[in-house]
């Protein structure tokens, strides 16, 4: 049975005219990874300030284990919080910096030894207690401040982007590491990235904001393969966007008019509720699309010239120019032997169930990760 540790209730911030979070309204549960993702300004970490007690809210309340804390101060609150820094102790060995909150509770040497002892074991760092934070690299710091965070187990550990000052392959390693260490213990995370990698990678359910708002919570799978919205969909991974009119259902499918020319068939999806005449955007993974010599005629395709072709290793990213303008993404196997050259007029093809219908027209159709001006706008 689903035990809640976490509950916003109808959560808002403002400063001034400023609204910073608007109307958050859900529960994160007992032993649950759940991360707050969205673009920077959205409301993520002033929502996690307010959770922790260090924002105080205007509206709502935050309840921690059926109890309403949104009065009560940080050190009050069974929670603790890691941040992007991790501020461990200088001239104390990673032992003493761990030891540091339950020798604060007066607790007995015995007990704190202990206790300390099976937190470095989850972390890995037991050979480490002796030396000073100074003598470690940036993930094992990182391990430390989580140690030194859980070693009093409380009900639930905020993080806020602990992963942003770490290189590439660390930050990846990391994150099956915090997932590991997460289940080990047992203790409900909430997460805040901008990063859909991280969300999608480690989180059992993610709640996108935009704005303050809440634009969908869902699992990894639900929130990229079923976005509630435009947002979501442009923010969560890369999509193509293709804006159109419906003219026709059967209850089975759509068929859509693309404002490119194009007339597509989509899969109905269960809970569309769309009429002759919607304005919608067909949604297309580019990872669902393949490049073709021909649109066969029983399939689902477009035509354009390959304008970029660029290697990424196992994958081959295609980038083609429709007929308007309209830029498109396609994202295949490299290993494949594909005889289209920058230039050559090219035609994607995919199968009736890969497209996603989604209510409401883009600000700009097509790929939404060519643009350099959307994407700084949007992190």
């Amino acid at each position: 049975m689903r035990k809640d540790v976490i509950e916003l209730d109808h959560l808002s911030k403002c400063y001034g005219d400023y609204v910073a979070v608007n109307d958050v309204n859900f529960a994160i549960a007992s032993g649950e990874f759940f991360a707050m993702l969205g673009p920077s300004g959205c409301g993520k970490t002033t929502t996690l300030k307010m959770i922790a007690g260090f924002e105080q809210p205007t509206s709502g309340r935050v309840v921690l284990d059926g109890v309403d804390v949104s009065a009560v101060p940080p050190y009050k609150r069974n929670v603790n919080t890691v941040f992007q820094q991790y501020v461990l102790f200088p001239h104390m060995s990673v032992f003493d910096n761990v030891a540091f909150g339950p020798r604060s509770r007066k607790t007995k040497e015995s007990d704190v030894r202990r206790s300390v002892m099976e937190m470095l074991e989850v972390v890995r760092l037991v050979d480490f207690a002796p030396r000073k934070p100074s003598q470690l690299s940036g993930g094992q710091q990182q391990r430390v401040a989580l140690a030194r965070a859980l070693v009093n187990y409380p009900r639930a550990l905020l993080l806020d982007e602990p992963l942003a000052a770490l290189d590439l392959k660390l930050r990846e390693a990391m994150q099956i590491e915090l997932k590991r260490i997460q289940r080990e213990v047992g203790i409900s995370f909430v997460f805040v990235t901008h990063d859909q990698g991280e969300a999608l990678t480690m989180s059992d359910r993610i709640a996108v904001m935009s704005q303050g708002v809440v634009e969908q919570i869902g699992t990894p799978s639900e929130i990229y393969r079923s976005p509630a919205t435009l947002f979501v969909a442009g923010f969560i991974g890369s999509a193509n966007l293709l804006p159109g009119v419906v003219t026709s259902t059967d209850g089975v499918d759509l068929v859509v008019k693309l404002e490119i020319g194009s007339t597509v068939k989509v899969a109905k999806g269960d809970n569309d509720n769309f009429v002759v005449g919607s304005k919608v955007s067909v949604m297309l993974r580019p990872e669902r699309i393949r490049p073709t010599s021909s649109i066969p005629a029983n399939g689902e395709g477009i035509e354009g010239i390959l304008t970029d072709l660029v290697f990424q290793g196992p994958t081959a990213r295609l980038i083609l120019r429709l007929a308007n303008g309209t830029e498109l993404i396609c994202i295949t196997d490299a290993w494949r032997d594909t005889p289209v050259q920058p230039g050559d007029r090219t035609s994607v093809t995919w199968e009736r169930d890969c497209g996603y219908v989604l209510a409401g027209w883009p600000d700009r159709a097509g790929a939404t990760t060519t643009n350099v001006d959307q994407i700084e706008a949007a992190l």
